[in-house]
């Protein structure tokens, strides 16, 4: 998107990419980036209440943490709901890992799930 000139107050409109100087290559990241946080919430829609989720990013990972754990069955939903919006929203994914945290020393104590989507470069 091109800024346009705004002559009545002497402002130029335009959009992130616009006001960072984007190249159209590291537009593209940063949209694929905010596609996989939308599919991660969207896949952690229905998980009950009282569950917490938060999103991380890293380079090319987008990682969501959910706590406490999810189960073997709600991990099979959640993949499964990731893998089809990531083909609705044309999402890159070059992997998807679901795993579980657990503490140091205490294996069999898991802490919280993560739904890692590893994009495409």
């Amino acid at each position: 998107m091109a800024p346009i000139p705004d002559h009545s107050f002497g402002w130029t409109v335009g959009d992130y990419g616009n006001v960072f100087n984007l190249t159209p290559e590291d537009r593209a990241v940063v949209e694929n980036h905010l596609a996989a946080v939308r599919v991660l919430k969207r896949a952690a829609a229905p998980l009950p209440p009282h569950r917490k989720t938060r999103i991380l990013t890293r380079g090319a990972t987008v990682e969501m943490r959910i706590s406490p754990p999810s189960t073997s069955a709600e991990e099979e939903r959640i993949r499964d709901s990731v893998e089809a919006l990531a083909d609705e929203a044309g999402l890159p994914v070059a992997d998807l890992c679901i795993g579980t945290v657990r503490p140091v020393g205490k294996p069999s104590a898991p802490v919280e799930s993560t739904v890692e989507i590893t994009l495409a470069e």
